[in-house]
């Protein structure tokens, strides 16, 4: 379901059925990297040209993945990322009361890096501004708000190290 071609879709890497990518030209895969069905990379229509995703060779995205880009998301070699998995960049604006959320449009809160080698299990959200270490295990259905250091499983609303 989208249209136009990557900026580099690596060797060996695979793209499941039904991924709605809204800047496909803004997203960067490795080799041998394998990507489930249904996905949906979406960019802040404000500040397109300037976004990037990246995902490290090796890296396994699952079903149902979900992204919110403004600027930088970033994903290191050999990361599995399991299904239903939320990351963002950016939020939704919600200073004007009486306008609809829908309608204020998004605003970038910082840069997400997941290191390699890492684990992010089924339903977990990443929220902006986090930065989670290399060789780490994010639990089912966690939020993570804050970095996670090297080789630490958190887990938990909000993620706390297990």
């Amino acid at each position: 379901m989208w249209g136009g071609v990557l900026g580099r879709l690596g060797h060996g890497s695979s793209i499941g059925p039904g991924w709605r990518i809204e800047s496909p030209a803004s997203v960067f895969i490795g080799d041998n990297v394998l990507m489930g069905r249904d996905g949906w990379i979406s960019f802040d229509p404000d500040s397109r040209s300037q976004a990037r995703l990246t995902v490290g060779s090796g890296s396994y995205i699952g079903n149902y993945f979900l992204v919110s880009l403004s600027r930088k998301i970033a994903i290191a070699e050999k990361v599995m990322i399991s299904d239903r998995v939320y990351i963002g960049d950016s939020n939704h604006r919600h200073s004007a009361p009486n306008v609809p959320i829908i309608d204020q449009g998004l605003v970038y809160e910082g840069d997400v890096t997941i290191g390699a080698g890492s684990w992010i299990s089924v339903g977990a959200a990443i929220l902006p501004g986090v930065t989670i270490g290399k060789n780490c295990v994010v639990g089912a259905n966690a939020v993570v708000t804050r970095d996670v250091p090297d080789g630490v499983t958190v887990g938990g609303v909000p993620a706390r190290p297990l």
